[in-house]
């Protein structure tokens, strides 16, 4: 064969090649394009989901970061507090919250404030401390419809006069009388603010006080204050004593100075002295006398009362009212309000949110403490990132690249035996396997490159 057929026959191979090859690089280009566009759609898609939950929840954190922050500082500043006891108080406040008591934070505090403040040391040693009394609070207010400020002085109350043991056992009293009668007219815990002191005179407990004006509410009573009036009337005007006391005492068989005396001892000895006033009187057979002697020795509220006077019995009034067996009793409450998929939910709620704003807290209070530092992580990882992205984008590609190569071996072969034909040709030959090659590599640039394009044109 002739040098100048078998350089023909090389260009009809090269061209033969050339033509394959650009077509197995359109298709692999393509399908590297396609591929390249479903990656990054899945890329961004999961990158803008990754990156809003994040972002929300560090917003939500952070948020909840400040709102920690703010009610902390107004409990601090409501109690005096600072240093060790601000943030151990704040941290109380945060866990009765996040334990599912309470309307908000700020609630909590309210509650808080209330028993430092209406109960204080005489808290000391209750189950749970400063965050179960607290709790407990919450609890009898937002159950019962009660203040919360008047259901811890109700507390305190009750302790400062010795008609409760402890604080928990003053909430059993409270809840108890809550859940039976002793608060058909609303006004029980107010009345156990107000006549504390004056029950403590005539020797009850506080079961026994609330058993008195549950009997009292039972026989017709308008409301326990009035029930309450009468008895600490009696109290008062049985220590004082006077003619008209003296002769209403004896009218029903009893001697003023022997009730005078147990009234002054206090504890049993005075509740002895009520309970058998309540007995004399209901034994006296002559309504007139009863009348006379229950007007002089309970005052006006005797008179207001009426037959609702004579139900009052201090030796059965716990039983009565179910107020014999109340230990506990506020414990109860708490499970029962806590067993619920609805207050299940709040709490698991209000936990995330707490540790969210733990987190985020410690991350902003970092990041500003640590300013040097920071900004250049920042500024990093969101290199890193732009890596990443750049990694997985070149993942899906490398098939492409794998394509391109074959392709691109195949031409060296090409080229390379080419080159060797021309190398045995003669110097025209060679010349003209040169232009012809030349013009390939011209055409193969103007058809794949715009700017060659445009230079060209």
């Amino acid at each position: 064969m002739s040098t100048t057929s078998r350089l023909a026959t090389l260009l009809v191979r090269i061209q033969g090649d050339a033509d394959g090859l650009e077509g197995e690089l359109d298709g692999g280009l393509a399908r590297a394009e396609s591929t390249v566009q479903r990656a990054g759609e899945r890329i961004r898609s999961a990158s803008s989901a990754i990156g809003a939950g994040i972002g929300t929840a560090l917003g939500v954190g952070i948020s909840t970061a400040i709102e920690n922050e703010s009610a902390g500082d107004k409990l601090a500043a409501q109690l005096g507090a600072s240093g060790d006891r601000a943030a151990e108080l704040g941290r109380i406040q945060g866990d009765v919250y996040a334990a599912g008591w309470g309307d908000s934070l700020d609630t909590v505090g309210l509650a808080i404030k209330g028993v430092q403040q209406n109960i204080g040391d005489l808290g000391e040693g209750a189950e749970g401390g400063l965050e179960g009394i607290a709790s407990k609070a919450l609890m009898v207010s937002e159950t019962f419809d009660q203040d919360l400020s008047m259901t811890t002085a109700a507390v305190g109350n009750l302790l400062r006069n010795g008609l409760a043991d402890d604080a928990d056992e003053a909430f059993d009293i409270i809840t108890a009388g809550l859940q039976g009668s002793g608060d058909k007219a609303g006004d029980l815990l107010e009345t156990f603010n107000e006549y504390a002191p004056l029950f403590a005179r005539v020797g009850v407990d506080g079961q026994t006080m609330t058993g008195l004006i549950s009997q009292g509410l039972q026989g017709g009573a308008r409301d326990a204050d009035q029930v309450a009036d009468a008895i600490g009337i009696f109290g008062e005007t049985a220590l004082k004593g006077g003619t008209a006391v003296e002769a209403a005492f004896q009218s029903i068989g009893l001697n003023a100075a022997d009730m005078s005396r147990m009234i002054g001892e206090g504890g049993p000895a005075a509740q002895q002295a009520l309970q058998m006033t309540m007995d004399a009187l209901r034994g006296t057979s002559d309504e007139q006398t009863k009348l006379n002697a229950a007007a002089a020795l309970f005052g006006d509220p005797a008179n207001t009362l009426g037959a609702a006077l004579y139900a009052l019995d201090p030796a059965t009034a716990a039983a009565s009212a179910g107020m014999d067996n109340i230990a506990d009793r506020t414990d109860a409450a708490m499970a029962t309000i806590s067993d619920s998929p609805a207050a299940a939910l709040e709490t698991f709620k209000r936990s995330t949110m707490q540790k969210l704003g733990e987190v985020a807290g410690g991350f902003v209070q970092f990041g500003m403490q640590n300013r040097g530092f920071v900004q250049p992580l920042i500024m990093v990882l969101g290199v890193l990132a732009g890596a990443i992205l750049a990694v997985r984008v070149g993942m899906t590609v490398w098939t492409a690249a794998q394509t391109a190569w074959r392709a691109a071996t195949a031409i060296g072969t090409a080229a390379q035996w080419a080159f060797n034909a021309a190398m045995s040709a003669n110097p025209l030959t060679l010349v003209a396997l040169l232009v012809v090659a030349l013009t390939a590599g011209v055409v193969a640039l103007y058809m794949k490159s715009e700017t060659a394009r445009e230079v060209i044109n």
